[in-house]
């Protein structure tokens, strides 16, 4: 209720009055980094294994640098940063997480995210110079068929090694990740659910992020140094929903993974 009513408030003044509009949007600004530390802990601490939970101790001014200045250098820069402020979101993310006291920890070097996406661009540059030399060679069915072949390629590679990438460099404690997600299968689940989803007027929605879901749980595993049994619970503190209902609201979320 609080998050539909700050909702209609700013709909109501970006109609009304301009420069309140202007001062409300500001203000959101400074407010979106807090809501999406709210948002993430809420999220954390209300899950759970061994009976133990996690948690989320990202800081504000981390959140406002991947929200805000990371980007906004990114396209001074000509998204030549891009992989950079990927890997940066994904230590927020990794390194703000805890599972009861024990911090989890992002390896990757920035490197390694520059390599995924020279990969990429390579891939880009291939398709491309196929379907070029198709349409100047008189046959642009051809031609469109390599650019729709070439996009899903490169849809499933980015789907599935960015969050290859991430969880396979996220380490708790001795513990260490694998994920082993295929580019083809993920391609493959997100165009049958995408249909599903249009053939049933978007009933099949729950069904098709369940599916989703399943198949990343599938491909996940954690490997295990030692005894888990060491692990201790952290105390929680009482935490707002505020925060998370502010995030479905305003569609404030990070999507790095």
């Amino acid at each position: 209720m609080i998050a539909l009513a700050v909702l209609v408030a700013y709909v109501a003044l970006a109609n009304l009055y301009i420069e309140a509009a202007v001062v409300f949007g500001v203000a959101f600004i400074f407010v979106t980094p807090w809501i999406m530390t709210r948002s993430l802990r809420f999220t954390a601490i209300n899950s759970a294994y061994r009976n133990i939970r996690f948690d989320f101790q990202g800081k504000y001014g981390e959140a406002f640098m991947v929200a805000f200045v990371w980007p906004i250098l990114n396209l001074l820069c000509l998204t030549l940063l891009t992989p950079l402020v990927l890997k940066k979101t994904h230590a927020f993310l990794a390194n703000g997480s805890r599972y009861g006291t024990t911090p989890f920890e992002l390896t990757a070097s920035t490197k390694v995210y520059y390599l995924l996406f020279g990969k990429a661009l390579l891939m880009i540059a291939g398709f491309a110079v196929a379907a070029f030399l198709a349409s100047r060679s008189g046959m642009p069915v051809l031609a469109a068929v390599i650019a729709g072949v070439g996009y899903l390629t490169l849809f499933g590679f980015f789907m599935a090694g960015i969050t290859n990438l991430f969880l396979n460099s996220t380490q708790l404690a001795d513990h260490s990740f694998e994920s082993e997600l295929k580019p083809a299968q993920m391609v493959w689940i997100y165009l049958s659910n995408s249909l599903l989803v249009v053939l049933t007027l978007g009933l099949f929605t729950p069904w098709a992020k369940v599916r989703m879901a399943r198949y990343r749980a599938s491909c996940t595993s954690m490997v295990i140094s030692g005894d888990l049994n060491h692990f201790v619970a952290a105390e929680q503190t009482r935490t707002s929903a505020l925060g998370q209902e502010l995030g479905d609201a305003f569609d404030v979320e990070f999507a790095a993974v």
